[in-house]
């Protein structure tokens, strides 16, 4: 991925993705990965990848800020670093 572009990772705290995930489960709920409760899953999921998702990004945004800023976070992160347009 780094080769064609960046990596920018949108990291959460496991309380933000618990209550997202589990806001209408019916709606917006993926099935589980392994089978287990979903906050037991979220856990070990964030304890296996966080640090492999920390040494690739381009660039780690808090994704539990609200959407606009999230948005301008990411924007001003692409235009000063004009690499990443083709």
């Amino acid at each position: 991925m780094k080769k064609n572009g960046c990596i920018i990772y949108l990291q959460a705290p496991f309380d933000v993705l618990s209550r997202r995930f589990s806001a209408d489960p019916e709606i917006s709920q993926r099935p589980t990965l392994t089978g287990k409760p979903l906050a037991e899953e979220i856990a070990e999921i964030m304890n296996e990848r966080e640090g492999y998702y920390i040494d690739i990004a381009d660039y780690i945004i808090d994704a539990a800020l609200p959407t606009t800023k999230v948005i301008y976070q990411i924007d001003r992160f692409l235009q000063n670093d004009k690499k990443y347009f083709v």
